[in-house]
């Protein structure tokens, strides 16, 4: 290849080999997004490193959630046992055994919860292969359930140490007198600061799956320049130019009645795997790079794209392989100084290539089509007349299920041993979001797990809130208090809660949002609402949560709380 490289070509290598040859080590393939399928070698199926990453975050962050709710919850719980725990001391249990009992039933229940999570994963692990497009059964093997058991353990024992020391300091002979410790400033605030981090992490999680799930929404519906909902796309055997029996199956295909046309190319209309850079340069030297896309004389009836000026390819005036035409967008007659795209029609270009520089003439301007995902800016773009490609794009006449029939059937006519793999236009764009949509429905499972659990967590700390400050609610009653006067007393706690978690997560779950719309060009209109429905939807959960308990203390008797006070 070195031996043909022209002048030009060795001159633009400077010093440098024709060809860069990279090695990484074979336990990062499934990661490596640097190899490139194209039409004979594709990339296989690897990984994104991102998406797993990302996954286990939010998984870490759901345990994380779940155990700061289960502290919340063991905390109440021993103040409301300060008496057992006192006749226990009486009765001789050191302090080693109190916080065995703490312990144990710590234990007891993350066990629990480990064994139903590993039954839950059996029967939801089809659905999440299903999601992640992959084989996980190997996964549940017996040393994954043994490391689950570890970790449930490690995490009960974590999760007793604060309650097992708010049960060491409880005093016998104070609460058996009738007077229970009341809680002290410093473990009613940690409860609740973990409440405001149950209900900021739902926040943040809400906002973000919001916009995730808003941009990929509208990346996905954004038109790529044609209708792709009647293109079909498949990859032949061989290359049409060189292969007798595509070709037959070409002219057989079109002429079935469902079949509006047929089209080679290097890759299809919404796809960019198979193109390739070079040089245009005009007479008097002006030059830029552009990317070539090789296609049929027949590619732009099948998608139905409009020249701007000019013309485009056509099977009736232009042969297939013809060196000469070529048709260029918008943005390529600009990078080569044309002031409008009409200047350009009937001008010669030479196209520099490593190996040749052949001569070509301008017959026209497409009309711009989105060939990469909205992650990409639009960039110059040269169509050249080549078959030696495998990509056939169909153009169904009318039904395109119908048109799907008849491709199957003539498929096992001609390739009876080759499998077929056919898709539409609009699979093959999706693709290019595939993993969005993908963390857009993690994010949201996450979202609403966390939701619960910030619920939950609410609600515990409503109740206990309620009940430490009975004497309270039924004195401001007694004082002429009005019902309403006493719900907005409970609610107004859990809104001062939700106003915390605002601050913490709205700025976060932004910067969050911003870092993720930075990897596209073209953003979805005001897809800063998520910030405020994350707000909103919180904002309900948390009043949900919330108004059993303030419905409570609005029918507080004065009589039966005093006595029990």
């Amino acid at each position: 290849m070195a031996k043909d490289l022209t002048p030009e070509a060795r001159q633009m290598l400077g010093g440098r080999h024709a060809i860069g040859v990279s090695m990484f080590p074979l336990r990062e393939a499934y990661f490596d997004d640097q190899v490139v399928g194209d039409q004979v070698w594709t990339k296989g199926e690897r990984g994104s490193s991102l998406l797993v990453a990302s996954l286990a975050a939010v998984a870490l962050l759901v345990l994380l959630l779940a155990s700061v709710n289960y502290v919340n919850l063991a905390l109440v719980r021993v103040m409301r046992r300060q008496r057992e725990i006192g006749v226990r001391k009486v009765l001789g249990a050191s302090t080693r055994q109190v916080v065995l009992q703490m312990l144990a039933e710590s234990l007891l229940v993350c066990m629990l919860a480990t064994v139903l999570g590993l039954l839950l994963a059996w029967l939801l692990l089809p659905a999440f292969s299903s999601l992640m497009q992959r084989d996980l059964a190997a996964l549940l093997s017996p040393a994954t359930a043994c490391c689950a058991l570890a970790l449930g353990a490690l995490i009960g024992t974590l999760t007793a140490l604060y309650p097992a020391w708010v049960a060491v300091r409880v005093h016998p002979a104070q609460v058996l007198q009738g007077r229970p410790d009341a809680e002290t400033a410093s473990a009613g605030l940690l409860r609740r600061v973990l409440t405001v981090f149950q209900i900021a992490s739902a926040m943040g999680l809400a906002a973000v799956a919001l916009a995730v799930a808003w941009q990929t929404q509208f990346a996905m519906a954004a038109s790529p320049g044609f209708n792709p909902e009647l293109i079909l796309v498949l990859n032949t055997p061989g290359p049409a130019r060189q292969d007798a029996n595509v070709r037959a199956f070409m002219a057989e295909l079109e002429a079935q009645p469902g079949i509006a046309g047929v089209a080679v190319s290097d890759d299809p209309a919404i796809a960019d795997q198979g193109m390739w850079s070079v040089t245009l340069r005009r007479p008097d030297g002006t030059k830029a790079p552009v990317a070539i896309k090789s296609v049929g004389n027949n590619f732009f009836p099948v998608y139905q794209i409009a020249p701007v000026a000019g013309r485009l390819f056509d099977r009736h005036r232009d042969k297939d392989d013809d060196p000469v035409p070529v048709v260029l967008n918008s943005l390529a007659a600009r990078a080569l100084g044309f002031a409008t795209d009409a200047e350009a029609i009937g001008q010669t270009v030479e196209m520099v290539t490593p190996d040749a520089t052949i001569r070509k003439q301008v017959i026209g301007i497409a009309s711009e089509i989105r060939y990469r995902s909205l992650r990409a800016q639009p960039g110059p773009l040269a169509y050249e007349l080549w078959t030696a490609s495998v990509t056939l794009n169909i153009r169904a006449a009318g039904d395109i299920r119908g048109a799907e029939s008849q491709v199957r059937r003539l498929w096992s006519k001609y390739f009876p041993d080759a499998v077929l793999e056919v898709r539409s236009a609009g699979q093959v764009m999706a693709d290019s979001y595939a993993e969005d949509a993908r963390m857009a429905k993690l994010l949201g499972l996450a979202t609403a797990i966390a939701l619960v659990i910030a619920a939950f967590g609410t609600y515990v700390l409503a109740a206990h809130a309620v009940q430490r400050r009975s004497k309270e609610i039924v004195l401001r009653k007694l004082h002429g208090a009005l019902p309403r006067d006493i719900g907005w007393l409970v609610a107004r706690e859990a809104g001062l809660l939700v106003l915390a978690a605002a601050l913490i997560a709205v700025p976060l779950a932004g910067i969050a949002i911003e870092r993720y719309l930075a990897g596209f060009v073209e953003r979805a209109p005001i897809v800063w609402w998520t910030l405020f429905g994350a707000l909103a939807a919180t904002a309900i959960v948390a009043a949900a949560a919330v108004c059993r308990h303030a419905w409570i203390a609005m029918h507080m008797r004065p009589a039966p709380a005093l006595r029990s006070a």
